[in-house]
């Protein structure tokens, strides 16, 4: 799904309204309920055989109700990570973030112009194989991103298009209406009263309580009850038995559960000095924690997709910046994107919404700010680098077209 234009070049519009229908995810129903046929016709097919027995019969009922449970989840999940509206406003310099237009006064943060870069189109190619052996098969597919990139290089996709010329299209609407250079004319400290926040002149305190992960657990601890329970009732060697009624019962279920236990009574804490910024949890598991001089930063970011669940946001360093260069100029090695996936500086926003990231993020680049952080002229030009090599990725993309004519 993308986000669509709403009320466009209408007088009572700000400047440009997006809309983005929220909706549930057909594709993930479509898998759930497919599943429960299966589910249900593989169950049809034991009773007709005198196999399928009381316990077997509630195992396939509970296993069914977690896959649709999954695909509401999952539908849920995308519905939270993206913004039900976007208002540019051109009046007052400013991105207004609505997650639920049904609430939009506790729901709303805004984004300044000042740190939105450009509207842009990248194009993204995806390879799958299908088949084996000499029958293999490879396909390639290509989609152009209409994208929103802000300065601290984050990256907000707005729409997803099979052709070049729809992506443009949608790109040059937001060009032509939105006008970057106006300034915000006020300052405004985002006030979710989910964050706790305490300043000393020393020191800043960002606590959050981090949401229980039960509704995106309570799926999985159904199937894997469900298909153990079915397991445990069939006429297979009792040691065939038990490995499948750990496997189900224990890794799917289980631990799932122990994630919403760690998660009862945590507080997300980000903890910001004149020399360092930490991320820690107060109760539950500790986990995720980690200090960074403050020197070592180069943003505090998040990106946006409508296909991705993610309630995160990175503390970004120099060497990340290095990394997603080459990333883009094609020359990274394998061995240094496993390091930029497993050594990223990220705060477990704990089911946070996209509009609480928005203010979470304003939150602790005020402190960095209030303590004296400054970004240094290497990672200035860093940044820089970064914007100029997904522009030169685009100009490729031309000029490889201007080529394939003239070859022609």
């Amino acid at each position: 799904m993308n986000y669509i234009i709403d009320e466009f070049d209408t007088p009572s519009s700000p400047a440009l309204e997006l809309l983005y229908p929220i909706e549930k995810q057909r594709t993930w129903n479509t898998i759930s309920i497919s599943a429960g046929i299966i589910l249900v016709l593989t169950g049809g097919y034991l009773w007709s055989q005198n196999v399928y027995i009381e316990e077997a019969s509630v195992g396939f009922i509970v296993a069914y109700i977690g896959l649709i449970v999954l695909g509401f989840s999952v539908a849920g999940g995308n519905q939270a990570g993206m913004p039900q509206k976007l208002v540019f406003q051109n009046k007052s310099g400013r991105l207004q973030v609505i997650q639920n237009v049904w609430d939009s006064d506790d729901q709303t943060c805004y984004i300044p112009y000042t740190a939105i870069r450009r509207f842009h189109v990248s194009r993204h190619v995806s390879t799958s194989t299908s088949g084996s052996g000499s029958n293999t098969r490879s396909r390639t597919t290509i989609t152009y991103h209409a994208e929103m990139h802000k300065c601290d290089g984050a990256t907000w996709t707005l729409g997803k298009y099979s052709s070049r010329e729809e992506a443009d299209k949608f790109v040059h609407h937001l060009r032509s209406r939105v006008e970057l250079t106006h300034s915000s004319t006020k300052k405004e400290a985002p006030s979710l009263p989910l964050f706790d926040v305490t300043k000393r002149n020393s020191e800043t305190i960002i606590r959050w309580k981090k949401r229980s992960n039960f509704p995106s657990t309570l799926p999985f601890l159904l199937i894997g009850g469900g298909i153990a329970l079915f397991a445990f009732s069939m006429p297979f060697p009792t040691i065939f038995r038990v490995l499948l009624v750990g496997f189900f019962g224990g890794i799917i279920g289980l631990l799932p559960l122990l994630s919403v236990l760690s998660s009862l009574g945590a507080h997300q804490v980000v903890h910001i000095t004149e020399k360092e910024l930490s991320s820690y949890v107060e109760g539950g598991f500790a986990q995720g924690k980690f200090a960074l001089p403050l020197s070592e930063i180069t943003g505090v970011v998040f990106n946006v997709d409508p296909n991705v669940i993610d309630s995160s946001i990175q503390i970004q360093r120099a060497e990340e910046l290095k990394q997603m260069i080459e990333t883009v100029q094609g020359s990274v090695k394998l061995g240094n994107l496993w390091n930029l996936a497993t050594s990223r500086k990220v705060i477990d926003g704990g089911s946070l919404t996209c509009h609480e990231r928005v203010a979470l993020e304003q939150l602790i680049q005020d402190a960095l700010t209030r303590h004296g952080h400054q970004l240094s002229e290497e990672n200035k030009d860093l940044l820089e680098k970064y914007h100029q090599a997904i522009s030169q990725d685009n100009s490729q993309e031309e000029r490889e077209k201007r080529e394939d004519k003239e070859y022609i």
